[in-house]
C-alpha cells in the first residue's frame, strides 16, 4: 500500500483560543480551504465570525434583562437571530463602545458581506465560491484580527 503524502493544512483563519469548539471550526475551515473547498469555507467563515460577536454582545449586555437578549436571540420565536439582524443590532448600539465604536463599525461593515452572500450559498445551487481569490478577497483575518481587539475590552 503507497502511502499518500498529506498537504500541509493552511492556515487561512488564525484564532487563538482555549475553546474546543472554536479550534474545532476554524481547524475545520483551514482543512476546507486547504482542500479547495471554497464554498463550505466561506460558510464556516461566516459562522465563526457570527458565534465570535454574539459571544461579545452576550458579555457586554448581561443576559439578565430581555432587551439585552433580544439583540441576539429572537425570543418570540424562540431562536437565534439571524446574522444581518445581529449586525444591525450591533450597529445600533456602536456609541455603548466608547472609544472603540469605530472598531465596532468596521467589523459590521466588513462582516456584512458574509449575510447575504452567505444565505445564498447556502440556500441556493446557483451560488458557489468557485475559487480561492474570490475567499481571500473577503479578507477574513482582518475581520477576525479586528474582533480578537474587541474582544480585549468588551
Amino acid at each position: 500500500i503507497k502511502k499518500r503524502k498529506s498537504k500541509p493544512i493552511i492556515e487561512f483563519v488564525k484564532y487563538e483560543t482555549a475553546n474546543r469548539f472554536i479550534k474545532g471550526h476554524v481547524t475545520e475551515t483551514n482543512k476546507a480551504y486547504t482542500a479547495g473547498c471554497y464554498t463550505a469555507a466561506f460558510i464556516l467563515c461566516r459562522k465563526i465570525i457570527e458565534n465570535l460577536l454574539t459571544d461579545i454582545v452576550r458579555r457586554k449586555y448581561p443576559s439578565s434583562k430581555k432587551q439585552n437578549v433580544e439583540i441576539y436571540f429572537d425570543t418570540g420565536r424562540g431562536r437565534t437571530r439571524d446574522f444581518s439582524e445581529i449586525l444591525k443590532n450591533l450597529g445600533k448600539r456602536s456609541k455603548d463602545f466608547g472609544a472603540d465604536r469605530v472598531l465596532l463599525e468596521r467589523i459590521v461593515q466588513q462582516s456584512g458581506q458574509f449575510t447575504n452572500d452567505a444565505n445564498n450559498k447556502v440556500h441556493s445551487w446557483y451560488h458557489l465560491v468557485r475559487n480561492k481569490k474570490e475567499l481571500d478577497d473577503t479578507n477574513i483575518q482582518d475581520i477576525i484580527d479586528m474582533i480578537v481587539l474587541l474582544e480585549r475590552y468588551h
